[in-house]
């Protein structure tokens, strides 16, 4: 007896032994089970009509049911096998529908792209826009859609700015040196300062002290002045009746010579 051989050799009515069908078609029919094609009904014979197995559904068909060829991916049949023709149909408007899948992932993909490329349009316009406004007239290529000039002479613009701009960071980093000394000597001088403040408050404290001993000065002088004057007055009117009793006591002791005899002259004073 003849029989349709599997994909890979074994007698039919069994499951395929590699690895495209064990454990993927489950529905594999055992050849004997079948008497007559499910399809056309037409009885199976082993000379006018075989047994044949759909590598897609695992059915057993006659040969008439079965005349499509196609691989079957998602299987891992990657070489063209047979399948029967209802298989064939939804092998085909499954492959239609990946195409249409394909074309939808082909027309965002395309979007994607174009969106992207006005992207790059536009930072390609940005970065054209920020040389010219960097660059000198005489240093703008003839040629103003020359990317690669603009490019190079932006380049080299852009070092010199970077050459001018360190020489202007050593010139701040000196200056704020400077500046920095500039406050320490404000400091400094804020911290002296305030210690000659205290000295010229002491100083003027002192002066005040000095003004009140200098007015006590002056008062005891006045008031030594004074006691002078009196003590000169006094003297004077010691003096005077002094004198006064001089000349009293004179003029009694001439009177009581004058009784007595011829009168003495007067004594000076």
């Amino acid at each position: 007896m003849h029989f349709a051989s599997s994909p890979t050799g074994t007698p039919p009515g069994s499951p395929p032994l590699n690895g495209s069908f064990v454990g993927r078609n489950s529905n594999w029919v055992p050849d004997e089970e079948v008497k007559a094609c499910p399809l056309c009904q037409e009885a199976f014979s082993t000379v006018h009509n075989r047994k044949h197995h759909c590598r897609a559904c695992g059915k057993v068909v006659c040969g008439s049911c079965s005349t499509a060829r196609m691989a079957l991916p998602y299987k891992g049949i990657y070489d063209k096998v047979r399948v029967c023709d209802p298989c064939k149909t939804v092998q085909e408007s499954h492959a239609a529908a990946s195409i249409n899948e394909d074309m939808d992932v082909k027309q965002q993909i395309n979007d994607s792209l174009k969106s992207e490329l006005k992207k790059r349009a536009a930072q390609l316009t940005q970065v054209r826009q920020f040389l010219f406004s960097i660059l000198d007239d005489e240093d703008i290529p003839e040629d103003h859609e020359d990317v690669e000039g603009l490019i190079g002479a932006g380049a080299s613009k852009l070092k010199q700015l970077d050459s001018s701009a360190a020489k202007e960071r050593h010139e701040v980093a000196k200056l704020l040196g400077e500046l920095a000394q500039l406050k320490a000597a404000k400091e400094e001088t804020e911290k002296l300062s305030g210690r000659l403040a205290k000295r010229i408050q002491a100083a003027e404290a002192d002066c005040q002290k000095l003004d009140e001993v200098q007015a006590e000065r002056d008062r005891a002088l006045s008031d030594l002045q004074e006691e002078r004057a009196r003590t000169d007055s006094l003297t004077s009117r010691i003096v005077r009746l002094e004198n006064e009793n001089l000349k009293k006591r004179a003029s009694g002791s001439g009177s009581r010579n004058g009784s007595r005899g011829a009168t003495p002259a007067p004594q000076q004073a």
